[in-house]
């Protein structure tokens, strides 16, 4: 169980983190995020 918990966790970190840099790219004004 806590084991499945973590495993979710870490997983909406990374979706997290990987919206916060396209976010980022596009606000910077680069409208090819997936280079």
């Amino acid at each position: 169980m806590y084991i499945k918990k973590s495993i979710v966790f870490s997983v909406l970190l990374c979706y997290q983190s990987y919206y916060k840099y396209i976010y980022i790219k596009l606000k910077n004004g680069d409208q090819s995020p997936w280079e």
